[in-house]
């Protein structure tokens, strides 16, 4: 069974993902996917024509600001992000329980690759406390980033489970293991 793993930023995707890999789960993670795209010479290429670099931040400010640019960049990076999902995917073929770690997996419009899709979910105040401290950011700049996504109200339609991470990390742990042991019985 392959279960995606999606949520607002700062939401605590990562801290799941970590957890979920000591405990021997096999992760498949978007954004490793999406740095290994910039290393693709095509990829590089169109990257470059529309955008006239390859710095990932640079390009950041300029589709953060820009829907048609950041459409441009999806057009460029998505289907190969979506290969190598599938190829990874199929490298799991005999574990029990496989997670792909897509933060846009409903944007980009994955949810046809996973059997089930967790939202992790944390209130707006705690996300943003998150990414100011892990981006040093200001709060205005945070905000924006967090309003330029979907909403994780959005998401939850999505949702099969719905992780509560507002609590501490050793709350979030005991939902983790509430949750595998349903993702275990549903196999």
């Amino acid at each position: 069974m392959v279960i995606g793993i999606t949520g607002g930023i700062a939401s605590g995707k990562s801290f799941l993902t970590y957890y979920l890999q000591e405990l021997g789960y096999p992760v498949i993670d978007c954004d490793v996917i999406t740095h290994q795209a910039y290393q693709e010479d095509t990829i590089q290429e169109n990257i470059v024509k529309f955008f006239h670099t390859l710095d990932r931040k640079e390009i950041g400010n300029l589709v953060f600001s820009n829907p048609s640019l950041k459409k441009q960049l999806e057009s460029i990076l998505h289907p190969y992000i979506r290969k190598k999902v599938i190829e990874e995917i199929e490298k799991h073929a005999t574990e029990e329980l496989v997670f792909l770690d897509a933060p846009i997996l409903i944007e980009a419009g994955f949810q046809d690759l996973v059997d089930r899709i967790i939202v992790v979910d944390a209130k707006d105040s705690i996300r943003l406390e998150r990414l100011i401290k892990r981006d040093h950011i200001s709060k205005s700049f945070a905000l924006n980033k967090m309003h330029q996504q979907m909403s994780t109200e959005e998401k939850k339609q999505y949702a099969d489970y719905i992780l509560d991470n507002n609590g501490s990390l050793e709350e979030t742990k005991i939902n983790i293991n509430k949750l595998l042991e349903t993702l275990r019985k549903e196999k």
